[in-house]
């Protein structure tokens, strides 16, 4: 877990090896910095659309497989599959 803006930063960093220069991650270190230097980092796990994002790439599985991998009950992935469909 990263403690501050500088180690979320590096943590995406590190995950997009070539996709930015130096020179544009320092740009986004220091306008981060600027903006959030003072506050503490709070980043929401975003739970709903990661389910609903696994559901679209394992859809083909069952409804009783996909509530077992995410954990959740069957009538919940048949709510979630219904949002997708809309």
């Amino acid at each position: 877990m990263a403690d501050n803006i500088h180690e979320v930063i590096s943590v995406i960093r590190q995950s997009m090896p070539g996709e930015l220069s130096p020179a544009q991650w320092n740009k986004i270190l220091h306008l981060a910095t600027q903006i959030y230097g003072t506050h503490t980092v709070y980043i929401p796990r975003e739970k709903k659309r990661a389910r609903l994002e696994t559901i679209m790439d394992y859809g083909d599985e069952d409804t009783a497989s996909l509530a077992k991998r995410l954990g959740v009950s069957q009538r919940r992935v048949q709510q979630m599959k219904k949002l997708i469909k809309e």
